[in-house]
């Protein structure tokens, strides 16, 4: 096992903080879950592509992640419609 160290900003921080909270889990086991789910989804391609089909509401276990964090979603959302604005994709007059 290696043990590595990283810095975070206080806001940040605090966020992972109440996530890991919010499950019952250390920061640790919440860092460890979530390389869990990415390796899950590097494993699984084909069957998670077929899982992807629409077949009508499902839960999104990234996103349920963040269900008792409305704030931080505000504040990515935020974020992302303020550099839509001062960045649009779609330019016109050349």
């Amino acid at each position: 096992m290696a043990k590595i160290e990283f810095e975070l900003d206080e806001q940040a921080l605090k966020k992972l903080q109440r996530l890991a909270e919010a499950r019952g889990w250390t920061l640790e086991q919440l860092i460890k879950e979530l390389i869990g789910m990415q390796t899950t989804l590097e494993q699984r391609p084909r069957e998670i592509a077929e899982e992807s089909v629409p077949t009508g509401p499902r839960e999104d276990a990234f996103l349920a992640m963040f269900a008792e964090e409305p704030e931080l979603i505000d504040q990515v959302t935020e974020s992302a419609m303020k550099a839509r604005e001062a960045h649009p994709l779609r330019q016109t007059g050349g």
